[in-house]
């Protein structure tokens, strides 16, 4: 019996749903990805082209040892699943990152009318400082200060 070992990059995220999925189901994640595999090419075997792909007799038993996909827990439809969360939990992150956006640009605009506003409390006091001192100058009075 031979055998091949693949080897892919996926998604942090994805990693960590697909290892609670096989844990769950009792398997490796080597396990579970031979099964998928198995299971693709089982089901799309007429339409691949027998001189590029073969599945030896040895393989078949192989295959055999580990338990087969129910009717109801197909390959796809667990992959579908697994995608489906992960895509929730990047839908929740944006919206997240949106609202943290939306409030940040929110206290911005506070902060600048509340440093506008200091500004002109200090530009009004300083008028009016200006004010009583020019009103002394006119007034004969205030020169006795």
């Amino acid at each position: 019996m031979s055998t091949k070992t693949i080897s892919t990059r996926i998604h942090t995220d994805t990693h960590t749903l697909f290892t609670d999925y096989c844990n769950q189901q009792g398997k490796t994640m080597s396990q579970m990805l031979n099964l998928f595999i198995n299971d693709i090419v089982t089901q799309n075997k007429d339409s691949i082209d027998s001189s590029q792909c073969s599945i030896d007799s040895d393989e078949e038993t192989e295959s055999k040892e580990l338990p087969k996909f129910s009717q109801d827990e197909q390959p796809r439809d667990i992959l579908k699943e697994v995608m489906k969360k992960l895509d929730e939990k990047k839908a929740k992150e944006l919206s997240k990152q949106a609202l943290e956006s939306i409030i940040s640009d929110m206290f911005s605009e506070v902060e600048l009318s509340i440093e506008a506003l200091k500004r002109k409390v200090a530009q009004k006091r300083e008028e009016d400082r200006m004010k009583k001192q020019m009103a002394c100058f006119s007034y004969d009075d205030c020169v006795n200060l």
